[in-house]
């Protein structure tokens, strides 16, 4: 009799155990109390590989932009826009033919660094998807 009761009580006390692990924002994969923002007063813009030069210019001149910089790779410009303006803003640069895109600056945010102090100078540690294992061995030890 006693060892049904005490299996009765572990069941409960491993369900809810079950239930706060899967409920937990950490070990669900989804930060927590992380600010999701976005820069107020850049956006990104990515023109049509067809625009020409002239029309892109156009297109910042028209909506009051100014070219920080481009992103290399997927050739897209950091724009500069008035403060506080991201959702007209982005409205006006989609409505444009030669628009591709246009999405807001957002901020990354590192949730988890790992402690070796020399990560940044070692080749192809992302390319290995090393955060990533670390990541799910940091889970494994959290379920420990």
């Amino acid at each position: 009799m006693k060892a049904g009761r005490f299996f009765k009580k572990a069941a409960v006390v491993v369900s809810i155990l079950l239930a706060l692990f899967i409920a937990h924002p950490l070990w669900a994969g989804q930060p927590q109390s992380i600010p999701v923002s976005h820069a107020p007063d850049r956006i990104l813009v990515k023109f049509h590989p067809t625009a020409p030069e002239d029309a892109k210019a156009a297109v910042h001149r028209y909506h009051g932009g100014k070219i920080l910089g481009q992103i290399r790779g997927i050739e897209t410009h950091v724009v500069q826009i008035s403060k506080n303006t991201v959702k007209e803003k982005l409205r006006a640069y989609r409505n444009q033919a030669w628009v591709k895109y246009a999405e807001p600056d957002h901020i990354a945010y590192a949730l988890f660094n790992p402690n070796d102090k020399y990560f940044r100078n070692q080749w192809g540690m992302i390319k290995i998807q090393a955060p990533l294992v670390w990541e799910i061995t940091r889970e494994l030890v959290l379920l420990r």
